[in-house]
């Protein structure tokens, strides 16, 4: 049986008008706070956003990439509440000490305190041994490596942290990071574009699992490289319309990709 791909820039083309209405609170600096607007605009924000957070302090660009590393075993959806207080509690690098984290965590209402202070602290001195506290050598020495999965990241050698958080820290300043979800992986299945990965046998939907997060994040990493947005680009844009249109139960007859949707297709 011959499949047809879905052509990838139809497919973004299609999406980026659409509506998507994001209810919570913000999650993350670089997620965007609580509107409704199309999806391309959610896709400008995100890079205005990085720009933002390239533009910060090194202390400040220390809070943002905190959260990135925090927010996956948060409390629902707070990672506004988890930036904010450390932006209150945090403005030098000799803030960061036992004390202070722990009342960031029990303000934040953080689940595993004693986790997230122990990712806190050896974060602060990884980075301060190897980097000195400055952000330019690490943020380049990532963007070099993303293709390649970037696994000789010392980051990766702190207990709790693995690629899938790494990325969405480091998402928050580099377009070239992506950390893709189940709303990005729900859309990637469904619309046919997981056919881009089948030059992978190590085909895999469980972005938990680490075989099968490489495996999503090598097929991002082509359909970037197809379509000319980057990796963070369309992870925003899947990611919202994952949570928006393509959700648990898809509103298929209002979708704007039904005529190129696999999905949609074979069952109508």
């Amino acid at each position: 049986m011959k499949i047809d791909l879905p052509d990838i820039k139809r497919l973004v083309k299609n999406i980026l008008p659409a509506i998507a209405t994001f209810t919570g609170d913000f999650i993350h600096p670089a997620l965007g706070k609580t509107a409704t607007q199309s999806i391309e605009q959610w896709r400008l924000n995100y890079l205005e956003e990085i720009k933002l957070n390239n533009s910060k302090s090194n202390i400040g660009k220390f809070n943002v990439f905190i959260t990135g590393l925090l927010l996956r075993i948060a409390s629902g959806e707070s990672g506004a509440r988890l930036y904010d207080s450390l932006e209150e509690k945090i403005v030098d690098y000799g803030d960061i000490n036992t004390k202070n984290i722990k009342n960031v965590l029990r303000i934040t209402g953080y689940r595993f305190p004693q986790q997230g202070l122990e990712t806190v602290l050896n974060f602060k001195n990884l980075f301060l041994e190897k980097h000195k506290g400055q952000w330019a050598s690490y943020l380049n020495e990532a963007k070099i490596n993303y293709k390649n999965n970037f696994k000789e990241d010392e980051v990766l050698k702190i207990k709790g942290v693995g690629l899938k958080v790494r990325d969405l820290a480091l998402s928050c300043f580099l377009k070239e990071y992506s950390a893709n979800d189940v709303h990005v992986v729900r859309v990637l299945v469904r619309s046919g574009l997981l056919v881009y990965g089948y030059g992978n046998i190590n085909i895999g939907t469980n972005s938990s699992k680490e075989e099968d997060y490489l495996f999503m994040r090598k097929l991002i990493i082509n359909l970037s490289d197809e379509s000319g947005f980057s990796p963070g680009e369309l992870d925003r844009i899947f990611w919202h319309f994952g949570r928006t249109i393509c959700k648990k139960t898809p509103v298929c007859q209002n979708c704007p990709t039904k005529d190129i949707c696999l999905t949609y297709k074979n069952k109508n």
